[in-house]
């Protein structure tokens, strides 16, 4: 199977998850310039009232001119401090919130000092969660983005969401919400090729 590379994202999306399954490894780009505006700190999530965006609170702001390894998380502002509750909030009743919701919080609660480093920790918990065979590496390849770098192209596949019946699909949802209303059954359906999720 192939190499993919890819920046360290924020929970994204099912899109992402479709290269990476594809994938005997991913190369976690840690070295390319930082991009303030995208989802290596932002993720959406899914709500009764529609799509909802939380954001990782940084130190120095938007960090222009920083790679991404460079990037520290500020755990001392509300977004950050407000994450757990905010999850909790949207996912209490999906079917595998008591089964995972624990695990997140035993990484949330490392509090580690760098986005990417965040980032990856939480990549690694969803690839177990979601039954996919794909080691994460951190690269070594300097500031230039290889080619087969990952995009986040939105998906056209669908699966089940909490509040689809009021909102409708929302494609762009990160992996909290893959995770929260799929959990362990992503494998399975993963198998049988990963365009019938629903």
């Amino acid at each position: 199977m192939a190499v993919g590379y890819s920046v360290p994202y924020f929970m994204p999306h099912l899109g992402w998850w479709k290269q990476a399954a594809q994938c005997s490894s991913v190369c976690i780009l840690t070295q390319l310039p930082f991009e303030s505006k995208s989802e290596q700190r932002r993720c959406i999530l899914t709500s009764a009232q529609g799509p909802q965006t939380v954001s990782l609170a940084l130190i120095g702001g938007r960090n222009k001119g920083k790679g991404v390894a460079d990037v520290a998380l500020d755990w001392t502002q509300p977004s950050m401090k407000d994450l757990p509750q905010a999850i909790a909030t949207n996912y209490g009743k999906t079917a595998y919130f008591d089964l995972l919701y624990p695990e997140f919080l035993d990484i949330y609660h490392q509090k580690p000092a760098f986005l990417w480093e965040f980032n990856l920790n939480l990549l690694r918990w969803a690839q177990h969660r979601l039954g996919l065979h794909v080691l994460f590496v951190q690269d070594t390849c300097g500031r230039d983005k290889p080619p087969g770098t990952f995009n986040l192209e939105v998906p056209s596949e669908t699966y089940l969401q909490m509040f689809d019946d009021k909102i409708g699909f929302v494609a762009e949802a990160g992996t909290f919400d893959l995770l929260f209303n799929l959990g362990p059954d992503f494998a399975g359906l993963n198998a049988q090729g990963i365009s019938h999720l629903q």
